[in-house]
């Protein structure tokens, strides 16, 4: 429900106001703030915006102190579309120059914007003082150079968030136009995508000092935070409350005699990322090398701690448990991450057009078969298609709405927008042809891009790639894709045979093949055929994905039966199965490095993953819970190594690895192994595992299970996905599932594809008949070993290449 608020005639008022914006799910943080601000500067007025206020809510009492919701801020319209292509983080920042702009317009000579985590603990006049001479005041995350000694942050990170913390920001009545600047931009830009160089509100600002008259706070006590507290010398010169016990005003007001920064008084505390529920952690904004630690410091400890108990007095506990609303929700299923990343891309939202997506709550079969077939629709460009009746009525609609002038404007922007790229295009095709004697030299009949990290899945299958090469003896080049996206030449061997025609061979995923193809020019691979060989995990493919793609191959090569399946209903270009070879004798030649003896050493379960990719569908959490029913008591020769790669800077891996590690906390007898081990090292586990235990929900090909196989250990695993070309029912222990929607937070997947749930007890089952009988599994493991030597050996799988290459020629 939004408030519609009555718009204040413009007056001259007094008082200054601080605003803040939340979500119900922040109330305890802002209540925190709005009474640390109440007891330091009772002249100050407080405005709290609550992005999903509900009827009727209680939330903050006093002086001055108003709660709103969207309403207050009027053009509901544009706001809703704005709440819809963003996630909470984003539009809870893009608002912000909306509500300050908002309060200057009801007369208030001073806005200050805070975020809800802030603790207020001295006089704010100064900074406001600071404001009326600028119009604009800032903080930046440090006012001195970091120590360039690889922890974090460091400023490459600050670079990449924004010199400025947006936490705090204050403007006066000057400082409209900078206002209206920037809610243009935050309309639809306030996204964390820094690929695109976005980081919410906060990278626009940068821009700020080159374009409007700013002055920059360089008080130590502002905005002190985890990100700059490795300047800032905190020293406590009285004494601290021994308990919060909820009373914000005395202790913001203790804190702020007692804390000096830098010899000067603490004005605000930003307790950016902090949870009482984590209180040994300053900030989970962060992972890896931290620069600075609780532990370290005690006092600092000690500041957090009380925080952390104001919170909890304001009820942190109930109130962190509401999840936002989303608009995407059905049937209690949140399909926001989805939904938004459908409108930017697929439909490159227009603010002049309503947004083309039925309402799930009223419509929710209408919606959901729109978004599982969203890969195959583009959005039709403004007035085209549809008939001429209909482009006419649509532009009469438009012209009485916007006015001739704007919406003559609006198709010259329009047709600017059409001929441009095409422009660029020619510009940069003549540009290639001119240059094309430093580009990539592709003058080899065979032209292999590759990337030039093996340590990921793909570039495993690179590896392997080559490896098919040599031995058929092809005379090739190789091109290494660096991560930073650049085409590198390698040398190879150019002896062997000539393959007939000129080919470019491509193991790169289907989302940067166009790119890299592009590199090469479109003079430079003129005459060649273009092959794309490519993985995809599930049984749905993201079309709109997979059809750019194939845009730039000539064929589409993969590695499995189940890929090849997936993909051939979907593109227009053929597809041809091109297994890998699987065993290497140099590798997988060696035997066990010794046989297992029940009751005399142990029973190795081995379970992989890499969590940086989508730890849902290698559900190492499953693997954990089959071995745990198998064994449920730790035993002294059953033990689970799990190992997994994964990325310091990825939250979505960092929290697996916290749940991973919560599970198994009272078990000695599972191992976590999260370090990077080299080849032979990895090699090692798998000579000393009885079992390994893939439980995955999806699968393309699985080279750590082929390894499985290939190192002789018997393989429990989901019979689902490309591993079945190679796992022998009779040979391995294939567990049954049933298939489940993908769901939510599971990208690059659509959650409305479908894969395998597996049956943990069934899993269970087959590692203690196993761990029984080993001897049973273990010569079934002898001749799944030896099959796959003699199908998936270098030699078999090259007869099938050359023959495909010819096939090509």
């Amino acid at each position: 429900m939004r408030t519609v608020w009555p718009v204040k005639g413009v007056a001259v008022l007094d008082r200054g106001v601080v605003c803040s914006v939340v979500t119900r799910s922040y109330l305890a943080q802002a209540r925190v703030l709005q009474g640390s601000l109440c007891a330091t500067n009772p002249g100050l007025d407080f405005v709290l915006l609550v992005l999903d206020l509900d009827e009727d809510p209680v939330l903050l009492s006093g002086r001055g102190v108003r709660v709103v919701d969207l309403g207050f801020l009027g053009d509901f319209e544009l706001l809703q579309r704005m709440e819809r292509i963003y996630d909470v983080i984003e539009f809870a920042t893009a608002v912000k120059p909306f509500l300050l702009n908002r309060l200057l317009g009801e007369g208030y000579p001073v806005a200050i914007y805070l975020d809800a985590d802030i603790l207020v603990c001295g006089d704010l006049s100064g900074l406001i003082s600071n404001i009326s001479q600028s119009g604009i005041l800032l903080t930046p995350h440090s006012l001195e150079p970091y120590p360039r000694d690889g922890l974090s942050p460091s400023e490459l990170d600050i670079m990449r968030a924004g010199i400025f913390n947006l936490g705090f920001i204050g403007v006066d009545s000057s400082a409209r136009a900078f206002l209206d600047w920037w809610s243009e931009r935050l309309k639809t830009q306030s996204m964390v995508a820094l690929d695109k160089g976005l980081f919410t509100d906060q990278r626009w600002i940068d821009w700020v000092p080159a374009l409007f008259p700013v002055q920059v706070e360089r008080a130590p006590g502002a905005n002190v935070a985890y990100w700059n507290l490795h300047e800032r010398e905190l020293r406590v010169t009285g004494p601290l409350p021994e308990q919060a016990g909820g009373d914000v005003e005395s202790v913001a007001r203790q804190l702020g005699k007692s804390v000096s920064v830098n010899g000067q008084r603490l004005l605000f505390f930003h307790f950016s990322g902090y949870s009482p529920a984590r209180p040994t952690d300053i900030s989970h904004h962060f992972f890896g090398n931290q620069r600075v630690l609780l532990s370290d410091r005690s006092e600092l400890a000690a500041i957090f701690q009380l925080y952390g108990d104001l919170l909890v007095a304001k009820g942190y506990d109930h109130e962190s448990t509401k999840s936002p609303r989303s608009h995407w929700e059905v049937d209690g299923r949140d399909y926001g991450p989805e939904v938004r990343r459908f409108l930017r891309e697929e439909y490159q939202l227009g603010f002049e057009d309503e947004i083309p997506l039925p309402d799930p709550s009223e419509h929710k079969d209408e919606f959901l078969a729109m978004l599982s077939s969203s890969r195959l629709v583009r959005r039709p460009l403004p007035f085209v298609g549809g008939g001429v009746v209909a482009r006419i009525a649509r532009l009469v609609r438009i012209i009485q709405r916007d006015g001739l002038r704007h919406t003559t404007k609006r198709v010259i922007l329009m047709l600017r927008g059409w001929l441009w790229p095409t422009v660029r295009k020619i510009q940069q095709a003549a540009a290639k042809a001119a240059l094309i004697s430093t580009g990539p030299d592709i003058s080899a009949n065979l032209t292999l891009v590759r990337y030039a990290n093996s340590e990921f899945s793909i570039g495993q299958a690179g590896a392997r790639v080559e490896e098919i090469l040599e031995q058929c003896g092809i005379q090739r080049q190789a091109l290494s894709l660096t991560r930073q996206g650049r085409l590198t030449k390698r040398a190879v061997a150019t002896s062997g045979n000539i393959v007939e025609r000129k080919t470019v061979l491509s193991v790169v995923n289907a989302d940067e093949t166009p790119r890299t193809i592009a590199q090469l020019g479109f003079w430079a691979r003129r005459g060649k055929k273009v092959i794309g060989y490519w993985f995809w995990e599930t049984s749905q493919v993201p079309v709109g994905v997979f059809g750019k793609a194939q845009e730039s191959v000539d064929e589409v090569w993969v590695s499995t039966s189940f890929v090849a399946a997936a993909l051939q209903p979907v593109l227009e270009k053929p597809v041809r199965l091109a297994p890998l070879p699987l065993f290497q004798p140099k590798r997988h030649g060696t035997g066990r490095a010794e046989p297992f003896q029940k009751g005399k050493s142990d029973f190795t379960v081995l379970a992989m993953a890499d969590l940086s990719s989508v730890p849902a569908r290698k559900n190492l959490k499953g693997a954990v819970a089959a071995y745990l029913e198998a064994f449920p008591s730790p035993g002294a020769t059953t033990r689970l190594v799990l190992k997994m790669g994964s990325s310091a800077r990825n939250p979505r891996a960092v929290s697996e690895e916290e749940n991973l590690r919560s599970m198994v906390a009272d078990r000695t007898d599972i191992e976590i192994i999260t370090q990077t081990l080299s080849q032979n090292e990895l090699d090692g586990l798998f000579r000393r595992a009885q079992v390994f235990l893939s439980l995955h929900r999806a699968e393309g090909l699985g080279l750590n299970i082929a390894d499985a196989v290939a190192f002789e250990v018997p393989v429990v695993s989901t019979n689902y996905g490309g591993c079945l070309d190679f796992l022998d029912p009779d040979l391995s222990h294939l567990v049954s599932f049933s298939e489940v929607e993908v769901g939510p937070g599971c990208a690059p997947y659509s959650p409305f594809a479908r894969w395998a749930d597996p049956h943990i007890g069934e899993a269970a089952e087959a590692l203690e008949k196993i761990y029984n009988d080993y001897s049973a599994a273990a010569e079934k493991a002898r001749f799944a070993k030896l099959q796959l030597a003699e199908t998936f050996n270098a030699g078999s799988v090259g007869k099938i290449w050359r023959s495909l290459l010819e096939l090509s020629a």
